[in-house]
């Protein structure tokens, strides 16, 4: 405790120095109060802070949680897109040689006949015989309006008998459309 000896001052000095001193001490008051109520107000907003800090975490941790089920979803997605055009390449594949039968099958004129069909990758060779060149003409003509086929070309017509009777063989080569063919995502 301090003690201040008033013994030598004069009454106004010390009623003066009592303000003074009443003063001091209640700016001291003052500003210890203020320093504990924004110490608890600051310490309130910390624990606010902390608590919503703790929700975001929470928050985030579950974002990355759904972030990485949407990473395996997409891998997933494009797995299935790639097995998808795999077999839509292997449906049109399968498409392509029951078109081409049929084709040939549809084109084929009445006075003409195959006797024997073959395929080495996209090219395709088509052997058989008919009672003159008109008759392989038309075949020719209507193979070269079939969807699966492109590049249709005669590499042979002979004169060949067959049973006694005389007939124009031949061989034609055509490119097939639907062997290897990409389809597209």
């Amino acid at each position: 405790m301090i003690t201040v000896n008033f013994a030598n001052c004069s009454l106004e000095r010390r009623r003066f120095i009592r303000r003074v001193s009443l003063i001091c001490l209640t700016m001291l008051a003052l500003l210890t109060g203020g320093g504990v109520c924004g110490f608890l107000y600051l310490n309130a907003d910390l624990k606010e802070l902390s608590a919503r800090k703790d929700s975001l975490e929470q928050v985030v941790a579950y974002l990355k949680e759904r972030t990485g089920e949407v990473a395996e979803l997409e891998v997933i997605r494009s797995a299935v897109r790639q097995q998808l055009a795999r077999v839509a390449v292997l449906k049109e594949q399968r498409r392509g040689p029951v078109q081409l039968l049929d084709d040939l099958n549809r084109f084929l004129p009445d006075r003409a006949w195959i006797t024997s069909i073959s395929q080495k990758s996209d090219k395709l060779t088509v052997v058989g015989m008919a009672l003159d060149n008109r008759t392989i003409s038309e075949f020719m003509v209507r193979l070269g309006e079939s969807k699966v086929l492109s590049e249709v070309d005669l590499t042979e017509s002979r004169q060949a008998d067959f049973a006694g009777v005389k007939v124009q063989g031949f061989t034609i080569r055509a490119t097939t459309k639907f062997v290897g063919r990409v389809v597209k995502e």
